[in-house]
């Protein structure tokens, strides 16, 4: 492959090779939200299963929400 840009090869390929963040499953009754976890004992919300679709309408729920583990 040849990648033909005028970006630095540091910046194209920074972040290649890194860590995959750890995530954790939380059942909530008919919910099922996949969590980022902080060290604080919150987490970052990253994905919410459920089959009501208010669930997804509540902005407490929203990727990106902190939530208490």
């Amino acid at each position: 492959m040849i990648l033909w840009t005028i970006i630095p090869t540091e910046d194209v390929f920074s972040g290649y090779g890194a860590t995959k963040p750890t995530y954790k499953e939380i059942r909530q009754g008919h919910m099922t939200m996949i969590v980022e976890p902080d060290a604080e004992g919150y987490g970052t919300l990253v994905r919410l299963i459920s089959p009501d679709c208010n669930d997804y309408l509540n902005p407490a729920l929203a990727p990106g929400a902190k939530i208490r583990l």
